[in-house]
């Protein structure tokens, strides 16, 4: 009777070892979605910041042709969504301003393009716009940071 209850209490004790690992989802994270804040919100306050400018990345196609390109990012260099929905803009010694929404958590409207919005952490945000016609296809990837 004594070994029963022993294996009783080292099952109770893994369990409960266990409970938070087990109970933890990332749709239930706090730190994701603030009391009384949407993920829409959510994503858009995390948007609404200055992001260096890391790189570019570029792969297209051209009927049986490949390209890519990686442009890197200077010191300097970045993109700035400011709150007006306006996007400031620094990179290759050009100043630019485009308008910009996040029209959902995983799309952002720039300019007149959409993204999705691969990434977005507080030290990360990486784009990607894609697109493809019957003789060529594009992928552009934006990487941002902190």
């Amino acid at each position: 009777m004594l070994m029963i209850t022993a294996r009783y209490k080292t099952l109770a004790w893994i369990a409960i070892g266990l409970l938070p690992v087990l109970s933890c989802s990332k749709s239930s994270n706090v730190n994701d979605n603030p009391p009384g804040e949407t993920l829409l919100t959510v994503t858009t306050k995390r948007v609404q910041q200055k992001w260096n400018l890391d790189r570019f990345v570029n792969y297209e196609t051209l009927g049986t042709q490949e390209f890519h390109d990686t442009i890197y990012g200077q010191a300097g260099d970045y993109f700035h969504f400011n709150t007006d929905n306006r996007a400031f803009s620094f990179w290759d010694g050009v100043y630019d301003t485009v308008s910009y929404l996040v029209v959902d958590p995983t799309h952002l409207k720039y300019g007149g393009d959409t993204f999705l919005i691969q990434t977005l952490t507080n030290a990360e945000f990486v784009l990607q716009r894609s697109g493809a016609t019957d003789t060529s296809s594009f992928d552009h990837q934006l990487y941002l940071s902190k």
